[in-house]
């Protein structure tokens, strides 16, 4: 396979559960963040790839992806860079509120 079928990002080692299958609990890297400028190279590189089948980027790694104020501009800019992408976002839950389900249903290509 010359170009993946999905990319997954962690964007902020954060997350506000303690589910006893998950390492985050005992993570050395807890509240850390991947740099905006270096998620939207990464975008902008994925962009360039000349994608003729399904694909995904997906906003998780052992975090809550809600909880990073910066996850809809990244989505905003993937469904804007990247429109045949298809969107993932792994949560506990917690945060789906009105505010935040509002938003997912303003994008694009959102797996369900």
């Amino acid at each position: 396979m010359e170009y993946p079928y999905q990319v997954a990002i962690g964007l902020f080692a954060q997350c506000n559960a303690a589910c006893n299958f998950c390492p985050y609990p005992d993570m050395d890297n807890k509240g850390e963040k991947i740099s905006t400028d270096a998620v939207y190279k990464m975008l902008d590189e994925i962009a360039k790839w000349p994608l003729q089948h399904f694909f995904s980027i997906k906003f998780q790694h052992v975090s809550e992806p809600f909880l990073d104020k910066r996850i809809f501009s990244f989505a905003r800019y993937v469904n804007e860079k990247i429109p045949d992408a298809h969107l993932g976002f792994v949560s506990n839950g917690t945060t789906l509120n009105d505010k935040v389900m509002d938003k997912l249903l303003q994008l694009k290509n959102v797996q369900q």
